[in-house]
């Protein structure tokens, strides 16, 4: 897929985040091909102007491109000429042309047109997506429940819809689902690429087309073998419950972390489908804590048997909306499908274990995603207390939900503090009690044990929180305990972000990354909670420090990411750039960026490119400067003399 290009202005590089989206929509990214490339500016069918080449697979091209007469961008797939004299290819590339068109919902990306070039070849407009992937999130870590619940609703929502319509995806998986900041929600959902999937032609058509052959054959095998529910595995009928176990997979994947089953062969990996038992979430994800309602679902979701599965995508919707309230987030007042908010769930939901009951020796904390933020760190410590004092834990930790859900469910205006991300916004300082301060004192000076046992006793507000956590994490590096440090550094930012951008514990984070002691919490912080100074720290890692390899990899690889890169200074963004394109005319975009807005950190690599880089090539009678594309003019001369003079006064961070 193509990367980003971070050493644009900010503001374009937040419109290009939705090349991946689009490129999405049915085709996997590659070079572009001569043929494919050369129709960029061409203007199709009269109104779609092809602006840019976004990605190629197989079977076709996508572009952004801008209809115009509407000046509305969107993406344009072309299937390749060649392709287009596949009866099959073309049958299944219309049928995607007819699902995505008559699926009209919010959380499906909506096809506008479908028609045929003079060469023969077949296009496709789709709704421009501009977003990032649920396989780019998942492979970031772990959703929390709440967020997992949250994206899980909408697709079965839009399963619902398509299901209503005869529309059975097939090909549900991470891949296929964007996540698009909409609305101050950053995971709204967008379900792509319906190319195989099973669509009733005659009954959308207001006329069936005559000799219109099905494709599917009975006993063949059609999907991602990680997602593919029993039936679908054997090759036997299906119906809309095969969908509905992709979508059990993919909440597992979630909230573990991990897919549920894996294996070297595909063979194998069907089998597993087919027989073998869903494997608990505690063995994947030690640590995660997953609620029997959640858990519940997620087995039901992924039943052997399409009989024992929710007999449709309303009663998983009803069911998500049944589980809500437990994990601190309220239900949508009306679900898409229709129907009032928070009536009685059918069959499935009546079925789910009570959400009430707390496992003996826990207490009963909330465990929405502020509140997981808030309390996470405490309550760990709080387990490891005497009985007395959990007992008077139990009593706080009723009036800590109490407060907690208040101020989730309460009105309020979003200000200027409020993370653009939506996240949570610092919360502000208030005078704490001296049972707490006391606490605060014992693990500023590295006192953990009697810290836990003051905080035990104490009564903690959540606006108290923050500092608890600072003190925390200032007692856990002075004790050289990093990995601890780090975990309370984690909840920290959770409710101030502001808390990922400092120096004084960025510092500590690049000392334990570099240490190989705590390297992976380290790292696993920086990706996490990106800031402007944590990709500092990630350059750093990357390029610059003397650590070892995997770990200068996995630096270099998360300032990749685009939620990462988007945090990076524009200086700190043209050395990665040069960094990444290395000794090659690649970075010549990159050098006139750098003489602009570029500090020390680019200096070496355009040192490393002035000189000429003469060899022999093959079939040529002359040496030759490899890098002649660079050296057209003194271009790398006057950027390296720019920066050096703007940061004569300014250190390189």
């Amino acid at each position: 897929m193509p990367q980003t290009p971070a050493s644009q202005p900010k503001s374009d590089r937040a419109a290009r985040s939705g090349v991946d989206g689009a490129a999405r929509s049915g085709v996997d990214g590659s070079a572009a091909g001569a043929d494919t490339a050369g129709l960029v500016g061409t203007t199709l069918s009269d109104r779609y102007k092809l602006l840019r080449w976004l990605g190629e697979g197989a079977m076709g091209a996508v572009y952004l491109a801008e209809h115009t007469l509407m000046h509305k961008r969107v993406a344009v797939k072309v299937l390749h000429a060649e392709m287009s004299r596949l009866p099959e290819v073309v049958t299944r590339f219309e049928r995607e042309a007819v699902a995505a068109g008559h699926i009209d919902h919010p959380n499906v990306a909506a096809a506008t047109d479908f028609g045929k070039l003079e060469d023969g070849s077949f296009f496709l407009v789709l709704e421009y997506v501009e977003g990032v992937s649920l396989r780019h999130r998942i492979n970031r870590g772990a959703l929390t429940v709440a967020r997992a619940l949250n994206i899980v609703r909408q697709i079965a929502s839009a399963l619902g819809r398509a299901h209503q319509l005869g529309i059975v995806h097939r090909d549900l998986k991470p891949e296929n689902v964007m996540l698009v900041d909409r609305d101050g929600d950053p995971d709204f959902v967008k379900v792509l690429d319906f190319g195989i999937a099973r669509v009733p032609m005659g009954e959308l058509a207001r006329e069936p087309k005559s000799g219109t052959a099905a494709i599917t054959r009975a006993g063949m095998v059609y999907g991602t073998p990680e997602y593919m529910a029993p039936e679908q595995a054997l090759g036997q009928d299906l119906d809309a419950r095969a969908d509905l176990y992709a979508v059990g997979v993919m909440l597992y994947e979630m909230i573990a972390g991990w897919r549920p089953f894996d294996a070297d062969s595909k063979v194998q990996l069907l089998g597993m489908h087919v027989t073998a038992a869903i494997p608990s979430i505690r063995d994947k994800a030690p640590d995660t804590a997953v609620p029997p309602g959640v858990d519940a679902l997620i087995h039901a979701l992924m039943a052997k048997d399409m009989r024992d599965r929710p007999a449709s995508a309303k009663e998983v919707v009803d069911a998500i909306d049944a589980i809500l309230p437990s994990v601190g987030v309220t239900p949508p007042l009306r679900s898409v499908l229709g129907g009032e908010a928070m009536r009685s769930a059918p069959s499935l939901s009546e079925n789910l274990p009570s959400m009430s009951g707390v496992p003996t020796g826990y207490l009963a904390v909330p465990v929405g995603s502020q509140a997981k933020s808030m309390f996470g760190g405490a309550v760990a410590y709080v387990r490891r207390l005497p009985p007395a004092a959990l007992a008077t834990l139990g009593f706080l930790a009723i009036i800590f939900l109490g407060v907690v859900l208040a101020s989730t469910f309460a009105p309020s205006k979003r200000n200027s503090s409020t993370q653009a991300d939506g996240g949570p916004a610092p919360v502000p300082t208030e005078p704490l009690r001296a049972d707490v301060a006391e606490a605060v004192k014992l693990f500023e000076v590295g006192d953990m044990d009697r810290g836990r046992a003051k905080l035990g006793e104490a009564k903690p507000q959540p606006a108290d929180m923050p500092r608890v956590y600072e003190a925390m994490v200032k007692g856990f590096f002075a004790t050289n305990q990093p990995v601890e440090a780090i975990s309370e550094l984690d909840h920290l930012a959770g409710i101030d972000a502001t808390a990922a951008d400092k120096p004084e514990y960025l510092e500590n984070v690049k000392k334990t990354a570099v240490s190989g002691v705590g390297t992976d919490a380290a790292l696993k912080f920086l990706e996490q909670h990106p800031s402007a100074r944590g990709c500092d720290v990630l350059y750093d890692l990357a390029w610059v420090a003397k650590v070892p390899r995997g770990t200068a990899d996995r630096a270099a690889k998360a300032l990749r990411v685009p939620d990462v890169r988007e945090k990076a200074s524009d200086a700190a963004s043209v050395a990665i750039d040069l960094r990444v394109a290395g000794l090659s005319c690649e970075a010549k975009s990159s050098i006139g960026v750098a003489a602009k807005v570029g500090d020390a950190r680019s200096i070496p690599m355009l040192k490393a490119l002035a000189p000429a880089r003469v060899v022999k090539i093959p079939g040529h009678y002359k040496m030759q400067d490899v890098l002649a594309c660079v050296h057209g003019d003194d271009s790398i001369t006057r950027a390296i003399a720019s920066i050096e003079a703007r940061t004569k006064a300014q250190p390189t961070p």
